[in-house]
């Protein structure tokens, strides 16, 4: 059975032909809503390990990139 929801943006396949929605989350602040996050495409099924994998080296990359802040907003999450 195939995953009609995208796992990214939460729209069913059918909501996305019908309303030609891009693949984006939104967030909403006091000045209304705006694009968060945005992709290429949507996708329909869960991540496969190697993508999974990819994923972490990124954000280990990023995060040796940032230095000091990173410890500092994990150490205001845990309080």
């Amino acid at each position: 059975m195939k995953n009609n929801i995208c796992v990214q943006c939460g729209h069913t396949r059918e909501e996305i032909k019908k309303k030609e929605l891009c693949c984006c989350t939104i967030i909403y602040n006091e000045s209304g809503s705006e694009v968060d996050t945005e992709w290429t495409r949507h996708r329909f099924k869960p991540y496969s390990k190697k993508e999974l994998e990819s994923m972490k080296k990124d954000e280990e990359t990023m995060y040796k990139q940032m230095g000091e802040i990173v410890d500092f907003f994990k150490e205001q999450e845990t309080n």
